[in-house]
């Protein structure tokens, strides 16, 4: 028994010694490579390209064509008109009642969206992981 545990023991010894010689002598690669390349194996300059060309992009999508700028202050009216209709308890889609057609308990994401023009009263979903929902539109006629 005590030679199983002083072999556990050596063995162990000898890795660790090991581990540091190589760090010691081969230096730290990962870290040579992270501040030749940048943290993801890229160099710093393509990040910081990436980031003005979004940034860029952005610009170019919410300038007014007549101005050359992005009016901010009809931005920040549209940002907030977003926000109180996204949360709006009477929009139409909150009211749907959708009935499951297919599996139960398949979560995951929505694959498709199926309209047929002939049947406008049918909305059909399918999902990635299986699973198939159908949407019926109730109106009530009136005479």
């Amino acid at each position: 028994m005590k030679q199983t545990y002083l072999f556990a023991l050596l063995f162990t010894a000898i890795a660790a010694v090991s581990f540091l010689t190589f760090q010691y002598f081969e230096g730290n690669i990962f870290g040579e490579a992270t501040e030749k390349h940048g943290e993801f194996g890229e160099e710093e300059g393509d990040k910081r390209t990436r980031i003005d060309d979004m940034m860029r992009q952005q610009f170019e999508l919410t300038k007014d064509l007549s101005l050359g700028y992005p009016p901010t202050d009809r931005l920040m009216d549209v940002y907030n008109y977003i926000e109180t209709k996204a949360f709006d308890k009477n929009s139409p889609i909150t009211n749907a009642k959708w009935r499951e057609r297919g599996p139960y308990q398949v979560g995951g994401r929505t694959r498709t969206l199926l309209i047929d023009e002939k049947l406008t009263q049918q909305e059909n979903a399918a999902f990635a992981a299986g699973g198939c929902w159908r949407y019926l539109v109730h109106q009530k006629h009136h005479d």
